[in-house]
């Protein structure tokens, strides 16, 4: 949700002089989830309310508003890593490795195909981290949603978990 959409994301040289625009996306504010995530329930129920727009409380247990991250409930792959999501580091890419940390990683096999990777680049079987429960799905940085795979399965799996995911059969 972009509430600077209405003046083309540009609010210092587009205005809306008239305020009615201003409206929309407060209304919008009032009753959309990610609004009243940024702005708060209560501030978004006193806007509703001023525009004759009711606020819809949230039911869910608010997972996505806690620190904590939460680790996936399926089974572990064969480096025992599950994959989580949540908490500060969700939708963030993993900090760089040590040069001492990425040479030990040499020659580890790929968590999804099993191929013996190399820390050589622009090959199919260069090792890639991928996050396990994908960072563009609240998948955090979190060393237990780091797993190490090849290049080939890490882009084929894309934004998807490895339970909507099946890697092509090793030949």
């Amino acid at each position: 949700m972009n509430l600077y959409a209405y003046v083309g994301n540009d609010p210092l040289t587009n205005n809306d002089p008239t305020g009615k625009y201003i409206q929309v996306a407060a209304g919008i504010c009032a009753v959309s989830p990610a609004c009243r995530k940024a702005v708060g329930n209560a501030a978004s129920a006193i806007v509703g309310a001023l525009l004759g727009v009711a606020a819809v409380e949230s039911t869910e247990d608010s997972d996505t508003s806690s620190d904590e991250p939460k680790t996936s409930d399926r089974e572990p792959g064969s480096d025992g890593k599950k994959g989580s999501t949540g908490g500060p580091g969700a939708g963030k890419r993993f900090k760089p490795e040590k040069p001492e940390v990425k040479e030990s990683k040499e020659g580890v096999p790929c968590r999804y195909c099993g191929t013996k990777t190399t820390n050589e680049q622009g090959k199919p079987n260069s090792r890639e981290r991928d996050h396990i429960d994908p960072k563009s799905r609240g998948g955090n940085n979190t060393p237990e949603n780091e797993g190490d795979s090849c290049r080939t399965c890490n882009r084929s799996k894309g934004a998807r978990n490895p339970d909507e995911w099946q890697p092509k059969q090793k030949q």
